[in-house]
Order: C-alpha cells, then sequence, then structure tokens
C-alpha cells in the first residue's frame, strides 16, 4: 500500500497525523522511482534476450529434429528395398 491509498482511506480529518508520520516515505518514494524504472527497464531487456535465445534455440531444435526425420525415413526405405 503506498502513502497515497493510506491517506484517501483514513479520510481528510485524520489527513494531517497521518502525513506527518509519512512525510519521510513521501521524500524518499520520488527519489526511488528512477532507479526503479532503471531496474524494469534492465529486466525487461534481459527478458527480450531471453526470448531471442529461447526463439533461437527452438528454431536449431526444429532443425536438429527435421533433419532426423529426414535420415530415420531413409533407414526406413533403405531397410524395405529387397536384397538382390
Amino acid at each position: 500500500m503506498t502513502p497515497w491509498h493510506v491517506i484517501v482511506s483514513i479520510g481528510l480529518g485524520d489527513c494531517l497525523c497521518c502525513l506527518r508520520s509519512l512525510l519521510p516515505l513521501l521524500h524518499t518514494e520520488p527519489r526511488s522511482t528512477p532507479f526503479r524504472r532503471e531496474e524494469l527497464k534492465q529486466r525487461d531487456t534481459q527478458l527480450k534476450q531471453t526470448i531471442l535465445e529461447l526463439e533461437h534455440e527452438l528454431e536449431e531444435t526444429k532443425r536438429k529434429c527435421s533433419q532426423l526425420s529426414t535420415e530415420l525415413q531413409v533407414r526406413k526405405s533403405q531397410q524395405q528395398l529387397p536384397y538382390m
């Protein structure tokens, strides 16, 4: 719950007493916001990188699967050929 939620929930009558106790929070919260924003940007960048890596891995796995499937078909067809 943010300080603003506390102020709204108790009503305006008690707001001054509560505001005095919340002033330290009000002063520190705006300063931490740019840091939080930077953390979120870094996390977003990491997630995008992870997505790219997983997409690459998926394509590589599909390629390998296709190669194995082709090889398996060739082996099956060779086994079905009559020997002369």
